[in-house]
């Protein structure tokens, strides 16, 4: 990946060289700890890109050939939307926090996440440090061919599993345990958290509730800032409204207007102080389908 592309998600851009050349450095630097800490990513940098590997290590001129052919095909390149996103701002139905608020209302809601999305999800939940893992374990297992029950029991036995593999000679059951337990955990905990989103989508229960039940399942507010708390509040304030307006707003139907007032901001017809009205009526008032332009 270009070390340009996971600097812009921590600093602003800059046009000038030498403070591109500061961030490359500092970003070496830091990735070179990384690296040197036993979390399983071994990294390897070159003036402008990173070449990282989760699991087994480089071998030698391994990392350096794959740098070059990175810099001779930008297409194998990791693609930068795919990385975690600086808050800074901006409209308000894009920001990294309201997306994350709203997957988790979208997994409540029942729907199946794309790939990315579903990553958001497991994200939000700040369990591991690289929930690469558990989002490989999680999309197996959301895949249409396994209801939500199915799929629930399935993520426990694999947690189980984790805990205690088959097949193991006794004496390395502790050493298995010792590296598996940072997954058999956290897999128990997102088990809990969609059965207990899913159930107040089931239940049709207000969405403001589904909202609550999120936060709290995630213990999100907990690892964001001031001005992520204050969005989160005022989209709290928005479903609710929209609740008090019809008592029957289900997280589905909440989900539904999110995303024409998403639309409507994109339009440059609606701001959060607006709240939860359209204003003024959006012609595609009624298009309620899932598009490409739609952020959630």
């Amino acid at each position: 990946m270009r070390l340009d592309d996971l600097a812009s998600r921590i600093w602003q851009k800059s046009a000038n060289a030498a403070t591109i050349r500061q961030h490359r450095k500092r970003l070496s630097d830091a990735l070179s700890q990384i690296d040197k800490a036993g979390l399983g990513l071994n990294i390897v940098t070159s003036s402008a890109l990173a070449a990282v590997r989760r699991g087994r290590r480089w071998k030698p001129n391994e990392a350096e050939a794959t740098l070059a052919a990175a810099e001779a095909s930008p297409n194998l390149l990791y693609p930068s939307d795919a990385l975690p996103e600086r808050a800074i701002g901006g409209p308000f139905w894009t920001s990294p926090e309201v997306l994350d608020v709203m997957t988790m209302l979208r997994v409540a809601a029942q729907e199946r996440l794309p790939y990315l999305d579903l990553g958001r999800f497991i994200h939000a939940h700040r369990l591991v440090i690289d929930p690469q893992p558990l989002l490989d374990i999680m999309w197996r297992y959301s895949q249409p061919e396994y209801s939500r029950d199915d799929m629930l029991e399935r993520v426990r036995r694999k947690a189980s599993e984790l805990l205690e593999p088959r097949n193991v000679r006794r004496r390395y059951k502790p050493r298995w345990k010792d590296r598996r337990r940072y997954l058999a955990i956290p897999l128990r905990k997102l088990a809990n958290s969609v059965h207990m989103l899913t159930e107040d989508g089931y239940w049709g229960r207000p969405a403001p509730d589904a909202l609550d039940t999120a936060l709290r399942e995630t213990r999100y507010l907990e690892h964001v800032g001031e001005d992520a708390r204050t969005r989160i509040g005022m989209l709290g304030a928005i479903i609710e409204a929209m609740w008090e307006q019809d008592d029957s707003t289900n997280p589905k139907a909440a989900i539904a207007m999110c995303r024409q007032l998403a639309r409507a901001e994109e339009a440059g017809q609606w701001t959060p102080a607006d709240g939860h009205v359209l204003k003024p009526e959006p012609v595609y008032r009624n298009a309620l389908e899932v598009r490409d332009d739609i952020p959630f």
